[in-house]
């Protein structure tokens, strides 16, 4: 099947306004959407893109990832359908705690478990375009117990890339944003990849760049950015050192925002 590029997508890629050098291709630029101390950190990123990956990681940090194979997400093995679009289908329940009984589990949770996120198109399937590699998957987004912010109807559906860091700029970055207090952190992560073309896309896009030691970067709005931090990094990746129960097989999504968010309630 051919796919065509939705209006949404295309309007998102004429926002670029020149062009700049990424490895062996060139790429829409996004000078004109970044902050200042962003586009600095994206375009040094950029400029060292072609290199490899041990050159731009500092030694430790090289070390950790060379011992770090990373296992492949799960996913559900069925065909992606237009109404699943629509669809709202909850998380499997987890089995009760064998040390208590079921109505002691219930009583003993004092948070809720993860759910997926919706858009603020009202659907919790989001479309992913990784601009360099020229594909795209689909997936949902969860938010679990780690997440202490209510983000339900913050994202737009459509999410295109718009740049690459390597893990040491990365780390970097957040800390001189989050140490003023003014930006907030939010935890969430990839889940429920759906069909085998979905998959694959989602394997090109982890593949290659934990091999060029990148991670993608989306700007959502000027003040809103999300980060993919891929297996390979999330040892290395410090802002994500105390999350409870990170799952080392999945691709968690790093929220960087000024923007004022409802914390959860218990």
């Amino acid at each position: 099947m051919v796919k065509t590029r939705s209006p949404a997508i295309a309007h998102s890629a004429k926002l670029g306004e020149k062009f700049v050098q990424d490895c062996d291709e060139v790429v829409p630029s996004t000078s004109s959407l970044l902050s200042p101390s962003l586009e600095e950190y994206v375009n040094q990123s950029q400029a060292s893109f072609s290199s490899p990956s041990s050159q731009c990681l500092t030694k430790e940090t090289s070390e950790i990832l060379a011992s770090l194979p990373p296992p492949p997400m799960q996913y559900v093995k069925s065909d992606l359908t237009a109404s699943a679009f629509t669809s709202d289908n909850e998380l499997p329940s987890p089995p009760p705690s064998p040390l208590l009984s079921p109505l002691q589990s219930h009583s003993a949770v004092a948070k809720p478990r993860a759910h997926h996120i919706t858009s603020r198109s009202g659907t919790d399937l989001f479309h992913i375009t990784i601009s360099k590699l020229k594909t795209s998957f689909t997936t949902k987004i969860a938010a679990d117990e780690s997440c202490k912010f209510e983000v339900d109807r913050f994202f737009p559906s459509i999410l295109l890339e718009k740049g690459r860091l390597n893990i040491d700029d990365f780390n970097k970055f957040i800390y001189e944003k989050t140490k003023s207090g003014k930006w907030n952190l939010v935890h969430l992560k990839l889940s429920s990849i759906e069909g085998t073309s979905n998959m694959n896309s989602y394997k090109k896009f982890y593949k290659e760049y934990e091999a060029l030691g990148r991670l993608t970067m989306i700007q959502v709005s000027d003040t809103t950015k999300m980060f993919f931090v891929t297996p390979k990094f999330l040892r290395v990746c410090k802002c994500l050192n105390g999350v409870e129960n990170l799952s080392k097989s999945s691709t968690y999504v790093v929220v960087l925002t000024k923007d004022k968010l409802t914390e959860k309630s218990y």
